[in-house]
Parts: structure tokens; C-alpha cells; sequence
């Protein structure tokens, strides 16, 4: 049982849920101890942006693996899942560090640089998902052969 769970689309989209509940509370705790000792280094556009991206995006995406390909009765690809998966958190990770960085006066060309590369890591995480719940055949590299 766990493992026809862990090798379907389900595992993974609850996987997406479980991360979006994790990221809804660490933003949510974030929040309130900026509103309680009013933190003067706080600012809460990163942790909106973790609270928005974190939770709302990722719950989107956990449904979606869920919802779409049941109804459209065609499959995933897991490794894309999990590719999307890694690079999302990636990128929202760095992207979150980098803009509380800028904000708490560590001004730098870095610093900028790492806060491009977490938005372009969230933009090809959201290609990736669009991509895979399209119903694309997806086709094996070099076999010209098309994937379950």
C-alpha cells in the first residue's frame, strides 16, 4: 500500500499539500512575532511573499496533480513532479533570504543576483507544473518511444 501510494501522482500531490500547511504556519509565526515585539528589522512583504507563494501556489499545485489528471485520465510524469517540486521550494527559499536581506540594509549586486535567480526558479517550477498537467504526450529522450 505505501508503496503504490509513494509511486503515484497522489504521494506527490500530497506532498505539495503538506509543504503549503508547513509554509502557512512558518509565515504565520513569522508574522506574529513581527506584529507582537514589533521587530524593527521585520518586514512583512517577504513573509507575505512566503505566505502567498508557500501556501497558496503549492496548495494549487498539490490539487491540481489531485484533480486533472483524473479527470482528464491521462498521467503524470513523477520525476517532472519532483523537479518541480525541488525547484520551487529552492527558489522560494532564496527568493524569501534574499528580498529579507535587501530589506534589513545588506545591499549588495549579490544579493540582487540571488533574488533574480529565486524568481526565475519559480517561473520555470510554474512552466514545468503548466507543462505536465497540459496532457503533452511526453516522449522518452532518444527512444521515440512515448512515456506511460
Amino acid at each position: 500500500m505505501v508503496m503504490s501510494l509513494r509511486n503515484s501522482h497522489n504521494f506527490y500531490a500530497i506532498m505539495f499539500t503538506v509543504t503549503s500547511f508547513i509554509y502557512l504556519i512558518t509565515g504565520t509565526i513569522l508574522l506574529l512575532t513581527g506584529f507582537v515585539w514589533d521587530f524593527p528589522t521585520s518586514h512583512r512583504d517577504p513573509v507575505f511573499i512566503l505566505l502567498f507563494f508557500g501556501f497558496a501556489v503549492m496548495i494549487v499545485f498539490g490539487m491540481s496533480y489531485i484533480l486533472i489528471p483524473n479527470l482528464m485520465n491521462f498521467k503524470v510524469r513523477q520525476t517532472m513532479i519532483k523537479i518541480q517540486y525541488f525547484i520551487y521550494n529552492i527558489g522560494l527559499i532564496i527568493s524569501f533570504l534574499s528580498m529579507e536581506l535587501s530589506l534589513n540594509n545588506f545591499k549588495s549586486y549579490f544579493i540582487s543576483t540571488l533574488l533574480v535567480l529565486g524568481l526565475i526558479l519559480l517561473i520555470i517550477s510554474i512552466t514545468i507544473h503548466v507543462w505536465n498537467i497540459s496532457g503533452v504526450k511526453h516522449s522518452t529522450i532518444g527512444s521515440g518511444r512515448e512515456s506511460p
